[in-house]
């Protein structure tokens, strides 16, 4: 298993990267500036996973990843969002958080019969990921290393939690596109989400992608070890 200073070689290695590239990268627990940020960016919208006007944020629990130019200025974000679910499977869980943010009359808004079975094992320290962006001028290789985003992101995460799974999701057509290539989770799960009826921003086209502790580790080793990692 990965060490704290295994850990911390492969974030400065991510740092590296993005210096090379003429990039920075931060980390921010300033949530009252989220949407701000996000209109600088040119983001269309914020989740209401990761919303500082549905979720009462911490430090402890939260944190936003930002990408800058050599004039400061946001070329990407991703946040990041620690939940104890304790013995709750995330399928659970997901039922009764797309419940209030978007039920009608308290009516379930998805069918749970597509969720995939590892959405029953996955519990414990989760960790997901959502709302990342990369403005349209920044995107693809090598203009902005969406590898190296992915896995300080993972990275930091162990280092300030005990993590038992991380997961996020991703369109079909990023997936296509090879995104969990870029992102490391090493299992994908087709089509999760099928909305009873449509809901603004969501689609029925979304993957879970997911991995387990033991898994990021494992990661960590291989960063460590490849020098053609990112």
């Amino acid at each position: 298993m990965a060490t704290s200073l295994d850990t911390s070689v492969v974030i400065g290695r991510c740092a590296e990267r993005f210096c090379e590239l003429g990039l920075t990268v931060r980390q921010s627990n300033d949530f009252n500036a989220v949407e701000a940020l996000t209109q600088e960016i040119g983001k269309p919208y914020l989740t209401p996973q990761l919303s500082p006007n549905w979720q009462e944020f911490t430090k402890d629990h939260a944190f936003w990843l930002i990408a800058e130019d050599h004039k400061r200025s946001p070329t990407a974000m991703i946040g990041v969002r620690h939940d104890q679910l304790g013995g709750e499977a995330l399928s659970s869980y997901w039922l009764r958080q797309l419940t209030r943010m978007h039920g009608e009359q308290k009516n379930s808004p998805i069918d749970t019969r597509h969720f995939p079975p590892a959405t029953r094992k996955i519990s414990g320290n989760v960790v997901y990921f959502g709302d990342l962006f990369v403005k349209p001028s920044g995107r693809g290789q090598p203009r902005f290393p969406l590898r190296a985003f992915s896995v300080m992101a993972y990275a930091l995460s162990l280092q300030k939690w005990r993590v038992d799974w991380f997961y996020a999701f991703a369109t079909d057509k990023h997936v296509r596109q090879s995104i969990q290539s870029q992102y490391m989770m090493v299992s994908a799960y087709p089509f999760v989400h099928y909305w009873e009826e449509a809901k603004p921003q969501r689609t029925d086209s979304d993957w879970l992608m997911c991995m387990d502790s033991e898994d990021a580790h494992y990661m960590i080793e291989t960063a460590l070890e490849r020098a053609d990692f990112f």
